[in-house]
């Protein structure tokens, strides 16, 4: 039996769905299946990978993806745009390219806070443009933040 917050999810009001739209809903409606399974609030969520997949492709919605930067930095994502593979970058970056550690607009790092977050780049310290490349070849691909308070969502061209 659904918990009361499943049955919810499931019964969403029609403002909502225009807001949200239709496969957000079908995206809440199965990750509420999913949490419906067990009361346990310490129990473990699994759900199949297409729909994480999928909620992980709603959350990359607010992602702020550089177009004609990521066509320059990504040379085999534009050949595959000019094939007409995708539809933009930012098709490409939510489908595949943040699943292989792309990234999605130019991100300049903070070299003092860089430096003191992660002392195996010390050695660079004084040189902003190796410390930039370790971030764009290395640090972003290990979750490294480039500056203080720094988020993927929350950066505007």
């Amino acid at each position: 039996m659904p918990s009361e917050a499943a049955v919810q999810l499931f019964s969403l009001p029609d403002a909502i769905v225009k807001h949200v739209g239709l496969r957000q809903c079908a995206l809440y409606g199965a990750l509420a299946r999913e949490f419906s399974k067990t009361d346990d609030p310490k129990s473990p969520v699994s759900m199949p990978r297409q729909l994480f997949r999928d909620l992980l492709s709603v959350a990359l919605e607010a992602v702020v993806v550089d177009e004609e930067w990521y066509k320059e930095k990504y040379p085999d994502f534009y050949a595959q745009l000019v094939h007409g593979n995708f539809e933009s970058a930012k098709d490409h970056y939510i489908r595949y390219g943040f699943f292989e550690d792309r990234i999605p607009h130019p991100i300049k790092i903070d070299p003092e806070f860089y430096t003191r977050e992660y002392p195996d780049t010390r050695r660079l310290a004084g040189d902003v443009a190796a410390l930039q490349e370790h971030f764009e070849s290395y640090g972003f691909k290990e979750g490294r933040l480039p500056y203080a308070g720094w988020r993927l969502s929350a950066h505007a061209i």
